[in-house]
């Protein structure tokens, strides 16, 4: 599960941004898509929409499907942004999400889950509710770009260092090919390889 702190114009039209240069677009990398599409506006500047499995949970449970949720990816800055997430949908607190040209909206925080099973569900809660107090206690939490990760139930501190290990990795780039091959010593050395089979 992820968790994003809102600002005041984090509604449904300016789109709250989920990634930006700055982070390197990471965003794109666990939150599951539907596949890409080129959109162009009306002046004709193209961007990249993903159509998005999302539902919106209720405070009671209920889910609220949000058909029209989508990231879109703005290259000419570059940011992605969560769109459409309004829109088709019957969320009871939409008014926390929902542009209002005569106020600002308050402090909120957005918990973003993936299942297993690629689907995204959301929550918005304010930053004053006993659910947003419990998460500023929280300190230490891993954060990529603007979302922390936050667990569900107790942690799995294996799956955690896995998941921290793999994504140090990911961060360095491409790495070039590699063999191991023992030394006069006997002992096994990380040697370059640029054949095919190497990796």
């Amino acid at each position: 599960m992820y968790a994003k702190r809102l600002s005041a114009n984090d509604d449904n039209k300016n789109q709250p941004y989920f990634g930006t240069k700055a982070d390197g677009l990471k965003v794109l990398n666990f939150i599951p898509v539907r596949g890409i599409r080129t959109h162009r506006n009306t002046a004709g500047t193209p961007s990249f929409v993903a159509d998005m499995d999302f539902s919106w949970l209720g405070p009671d449970g209920a889910v609220y499907p949000a058909p029209r949720t989508k990231l879109i990816l703005y290259p000419q800055y570059p940011e992605v942004r969560f769109s459409g997430f309004l829109d088709g949908s019957a969320v009871p607190y939409a008014d926390l999400m929902k542009y209002d040209r005569t106020s600002s909206l308050p402090p909120r925080i957005l918990f973003v889950g993936v299942t297993e099973n690629n689907h995204v569900f959301g929550f918005v809660t304010l930053a004053s509710s006993a659910i947003g107090q419990q998460f500023n206690t929280l300190t230490g939490l891993p954060q990529t770009g603007v979302l922390y990760e936050t667990a569900l139930g107790a942690p799995n501190q294996d799956r955690i260092d896995l998941c921290r290990e793999l994504r140090r990795i990911h961060e360095l780039g491409w790495i070039n090919s590699c063999t191991l091959k023992r030394d006069d010593q006997g002992i096994w050395r990380r040697v370059p390889c640029r054949h095919r089979r190497c990796g």
